[in-house]
């Protein structure tokens, strides 16, 4: 997608759909938005260049978004990351929380 806005906004979900639905809404609102299909992607972008924030799915194959948080706060410890996720599973959401995740929103 066109990166159009002032502030950067990396989405990393491993579904194309759901991926595809963030990066049009957050375009909408004026976001420069990246993209990533999976979390070792996503810390290659987030090595690459800085982001405001990373908003990110929870639950993907090879590293999940815990692994990617703990990666991305090793090498980034400012920028905003969100968990988004479909299971409100509490023990998962406070692993993600203290892994590095700011908060989490539901896809619901």
């Amino acid at each position: 997608m066109a990166e159009k806005g002032s502030h950067t906004v990396l989405v990393v979900d491993d579904d194309p759909g759901h991926r595809g639905m963030l990066e049009a809404l957050l375009g909408r609102w004026g976001l420069a938005v990246t993209s990533a299909g999976d979390g070792k992607e996503a810390v290659a972008r987030v090595c690459e260049r800085p982001f405001d924030v990373v908003l990110m799915d929870i639950r993907m194959p090879d590293m999940d978004g815990i692994e990617v948080a703990e990666a991305i706060r090793a090498f980034n410890g400012k920028v905003g990351i969100l968990m988004v996720t479909m299971y409100e599973d509490e023990a998962y959401l406070k692993a993600a929380l203290k892994a590095g995740a700011n908060g989490y929103v539901t896809k619901q």
